[in-house]
């Protein structure tokens, strides 16, 4: 249907009662991925159905986000060619397939890797959740620390910030309002009192749409 499309857009310039291709029996929903109306999101891990998806990719021009992408250091220069973008957790680990001579598995330098050949790399906790489990509210710490492990893996470190900031926000559609400190977007923020993805840091303050939430009492301890 693309094809007959762009076909028509050409000759309808000279033939202006050329009628338009008609879109019988055409998923409506691939056609918005081909024509980069919308993304299209794959839930995937294993190495050959990363493959898969980024040879797909390249042949019908979109990009793929990913989600998982355990196995993408593997066919790292492949998604990358594909323009994919991943969304993936340092620390998920998966064991190799013995039975295959080929690499595979997890590697703490996947986001590394991936970022080396190209990829967008965002990085979400594994829950979403807080654990009150050992120390009581770990895992709100869970996403700085991602981010941490991606660095020890070999993540530059203005890339780590942005696995969690502008890039992320870049994945969702929506970095015209969040991820970055810019006059016109959404008033969203928090500031620490060093950087934010080191797990020694604390927050001062928050702001949600230009409203203090929260502000640190100085008088307390911030453990």
């Amino acid at each position: 249907y693309l094809r007959n499309y762009r076909d028509w857009e050409e000759k309808v310039k000279k033939d202006k009662e050329l009628k338009e291709p008609q879109k019988k029996n055409v998923d409506t929903t691939v056609l918005a991925v081909l024509k980069g109306e919308s993304t299209a999101k794959f839930n995937a891990n294993e190495r050959d159905d990363l493959l898969g998806i980024a040879r797909l990719a390249q042949e019908f021009g979109f990009r793929p986000v990913i989600e998982g992408c355990v196995e993408g250091w593997t066919v790292a220069d492949e998604l990358g060619r594909a323009g994919a973008m991943a969304i993936l957790t340092p620390r998920d680990r998966r064991p190799k397939d013995e039975a295959l001579a080929r690499d595979g598995g997890s590697s703490i330098e996947n986001a590394a890797i991936l970022h080396k050949s190209g990829v967008s790399v965002a990085v979400v906790p594994s829950t979403e959740s807080v654990d009150l489990g050992g120390i009581v509210g770990r895992d709100i710490m869970a996403l700085p620390i991602e981010a941490d492990f991606a660095i020890r893996g070999g993540l530059p470190e203005d890339a780590a910030l942005a696995s969690i900031t502008t890039t992320s926000a870049r994945i969702l559609g929506v970095l015209h309002r969040v991820g970055s400190l810019e006059v016109g977007k959404d008033a969203d923020l928090g500031i620490w009192n060093g950087d934010p993805i080191d797990p020694r840091s604390w927050v001062e303050m928050m702001v949600i749409n230009g409203t203090i939430c929260y502000r640190r009492d100085p008088a307390r301890p911030h453990w």
